[in-house]
């Protein structure tokens, strides 16, 4: 697997599958305190779509340190993208993931032909207790992020499994992303941004409430809006095949845009 030297450091990334002509490459930009490898494989696997996923600067297998702003974060994924953009693309961002693929949009990167945007808003700001044992108490901070991440009800076990999964984020990583998160806004500029936009959001979401992921979508010019009842934060590991299916049938909806602008 790759990796592409940007501003002298090395960010990891992998290819998987094959986009037919005239379709788009679907690049997957994960969450807050997370790395690449949160994708489900409905996801990477996605047919007739070329996948590429993305370990952020000092996240996974990519060199640090972090960046501090959603906007540094975007400058780097934009130089990133520009060098591997032998097609279209199509962004899809989680959370954190999400703030950096409207940025995108925003600097009107090249060959950006859409976004797909899971469990985010056009503001995320951090609440004072996170922020709190952010700075004092690590472990008690990735605790309360695993509970967030889910709905009410889920199994102790997939708690612990998720903490687990964020103990090997290192803390300053866990907490320049979370501070990057909370100074994000980009409410004022959404108008701008011109190309079609997918949002799905989670009706159970204890971190991005639907709320906020529907202002987002109404502010947007071309934005289509779902919701997939009973999922929380985690929404594409939790019902992977729905967000998948929501995915193909927003690229599907390209292809005939595409093929519209041509007859």
């Amino acid at each position: 697997m790759p990796f592409s030297q940007v501003n002298g450091r090395r960010l990891f990334y992998a290819r998987q599958g094959q986009s037919p002509t005239g379709r788009p490459s679907l690049v997957l930009i994960h969450g807050a305190a997370a790395n690449r490898l949160v994708w489900p494989a409905a996801l990477r696997g996605l047919e007739n779509t070329e996948v590429i996923t993305v370990d952020l600067p000092a996240h996974g297998r990519s060199e640090g340190p972090p960046l501090s702003t959603i906007a540094a974060m975007a400058e780097f994924v934009a130089e990133h993208l520009g060098r591997l953009a032998s097609r279209p693309l199509v962004v899809l961002g989680h959370s954190m993931g999400g703030a950096i693929a409207q940025r995108l949009a925003l600097h009107n990167v090249q060959n950006l032909a859409g976004l797909v945007l899971l469990a985010t808003a056009a503001r995320l700001p951090v609440s004072d207790t996170l922020t709190r044992l952010l700075d004092h108490d690590i472990a008690e901070a990735r605790a309360l992020i695993a509970k967030l991440m889910w709905p009410p009800g889920t199994p102790a076990e997939i708690l612990e499994d998720t903490k687990t999964q964020l103990s090997q984020e290192a803390p300053a990583v866990i907490r320049a992303d979370f501070a990057a998160c909370h100074d994000f806004d980009a409410r004022e500029a959404l108008g701008e941004v011109r190309i079609p936009v997918c949002v799905i959001a989670g009706s159970e979401d204890r971190m991005i409430q639907e709320a906020q992921s529907r202002a987002l979508a109404q502010a947007l010019p071309r934005a289509r809006f779902t919701v997939l009842e009973g999922a929380g934060h985690q929404l594409m590991l939790q019902k992977p095949e729905l967000v998948a299916a929501e995915v193909a049938r927003f690229l599907v909806t390209l292809d005939s845009q595409d093929s519209d602008s041509q007859s």
